[in-house]
């Protein structure tokens, strides 16, 4: 049994806590800046935001004191249940398949200026991600993940939505979303949207003249069929994972579904989200590396674009850590500039001291909580 007495823990205990409470800061931030909401609908949306944070702390095992298996599976069904489920017209007959290549989403090509090959990456804020992290699902999905798709099922989607690059091979789909679920996954009621980063290449399963769509999932690459892998190449600046890591789960050594995520190590916030997309992935449940899965259109959630569309930018990949920085820096400048009327500024104060107490108050719990669990944890190895 893994000792949790560790003190070596407590440096990423304190990241990881600030890290969350930041994403959780940009909630109230948004609301902030419009001047107009109460400090009451804030404090609502931080108290949201926070719950998503708490919920991740809880399932990060590798990191945090253990918690019981049911109490995260009763959380994350009483998720699904609050969300609103619209009947939905479902096609059928998607071919689909999961990989992770490390190559540049062809949708980011004429974004990356100049083009430059050590540059053109698939950004790990592309891995599956949960909902609930981010203001919560619009349909009742489970994930929230990019992928490729084929001529066929990009011309379904139409043209480019303009959020999140552009199809320069006319293509036209990037930055539109469908809804899809695995009749045949353990969990065949989960849904996933999924946006288009991507052209299907011509080498894979299938056929560009078939509805056909590769979900991105890192540790889901396919060795036998990826053609394009660069994951480790020296000549692309760092890609976060080995092409070892890059398939491990895709090998057909073992089921999907009982994949071991946690052999993508690292604790920077960029593994962290390969890592955490993984394990996502994994517990939905895949029995087999392709799939028919049925689909329905959909409007890309505006959270989910959100995440996608600051990932990469005319550099590349953009980073992480400056990114949250930038919406604090954004959030104080729009609370207290002058781009506020001055019948607003009052409450944005007001709102902004609320939002910072809850942040408070939430730092001492989860700090509370982890002490708990340190403690009982001592001599346990």
């Amino acid at each position: 049994m893994r000792g949790t007495g560790d003190g070596g823990q407590w440096p990423r205990i304190a990241f990881k806590t600030i890290a969350l409470l930041l994403v959780s800061f940009q909630g109230c931030s948004a609301q902030i800046a419009t001047g107009g909401d109460s400090p009451i609908t804030i404090l609502s949306l931080l108290s949201s935001r926070l719950k998503g944070s708490f919920r991740e702390l809880l399932r990060s095992g590798s990191t945090w004191p253990a918690v019981p298996a049911e109490r995260i599976t009763s959380t994350r069904s009483s998720r699904v249940t609050r969300s609103t489920r619209p009947p939905h017209v479902w096609q059928q007959g998607i071919t689909t398949s999961h990989f992770w290549d490390c190559n540049g989403a062809s949708c980011d090509a004429a974004t990356l200026q100049p083009l430059d090959n050590r540059e053109y990456k698939y950004a790990p804020q592309y891995a599956p991600v949960d909902p609930s992290n981010y203001g919560g699902p619009i349909y009742g999905e489970r994930l929230w993940m990019t992928g490729r798709t084929s001529d066929t099922l990009s011309a379904l989607l139409g043209r480019d939505d303009g959020c999140c690059g552009t199809d320069t091979t006319g293509g036209g789909g990037c930055g539109r979303c469908i809804l899809v679920r695995n009749p045949s996954a353990r969990h065949a009621d989960w849904t996933a949207v999924v946006m288009k980063k991507g052209q299907c290449p011509p080498s894979g399963h299938g056929s560009h003249d078939e509805f056909r769509l590769d979900v991105a999932v890192p540790a889901y690459d396919l060795p036998n069929q990826s053609s394009l892998n660069v994951c480790g190449n020296p000549n692309r600046t760092v890609t976060y994972i080995t092409q070892t890591q890059s398939g491990f789960c895709g090998s057909g050594q073992q089921p999907p579904g009982v994949c071991d995520c946690g052999a993508l190590h690292g604790e920077t916030v960029a593994q962290q989200f390969l890592r955490d997309g993984c394990s996502l992935f994994r517990e939905w449940g895949w029995a087999t590396a392709i799939n028919t899965l049925e689909f329905s259109q959909v409007a890309c959630p505006t959270e989910f674009v959100r995440h996608v569309s600051s990932a990469f930018g005319p550099a590349g990949v953009q980073d992480i850590h400056h990114i949250m920085l930038q919406k604090v820096s954004t959030m104080s400048k729009r609370s207290f500039g002058a781009a506020l009327t001055p019948q607003h500024r009052m409450p944005a104060v007001v709102s902004l001291l609320v939002c910072c107490l809850a942040a408070l108050v939430a730092a001492v719990l989860l700090l509370s909580r982890l002490t708990r669990g340190i403690r009982r944890g001592e001599g346990c190895y």
